[in-house]
């Protein structure tokens, strides 16, 4: 018994990864946001944007939503995000004001 909890232990300790660095983060609604971090997997630096929620103990926990990605993929993730955004304004404009002809 004392054998597989030791085993589990160093398994545990030669498994974590080194602390993400959060960047920032967005409240969603009550218990819940949206938090844009700096992560370390597989020994490459990634961007990681996550919703995370406020658990039973009153901590913010990381959920399954959310998406990581190399730092290689950035310009082309944040051009589409561009490309969405103004789109996006482009159609609040024309419900406000109509569509010119």
């Amino acid at each position: 018994m004392r054998r597989a909890l030791r085993t589990e232990i160093k398994r545990a300790v030669h498994n974590q990864r080194p602390e993400a660095k959060l960047r920032g983060g967005v409240p969603v609604k009550a218990g819940q946001e949206i938090r844009v971090r700096l992560t370390h997997y597989q020994e490459k630096e990634r961007l990681d944007i996550r919703l995370f929620v406020l658990d039973e103990k009153g901590r913010m926990i990381p959920t399954k939503k959310g998406i990581a990605m190399e730092k290689d993929l950035l310009d082309d993730f944040f051009g589409i995000l561009d490309r969405a955004r103004a789109g996006f304004i482009a159609k609040s404009r024309s419900e406000c004001f109509g569509t010119f002809a």
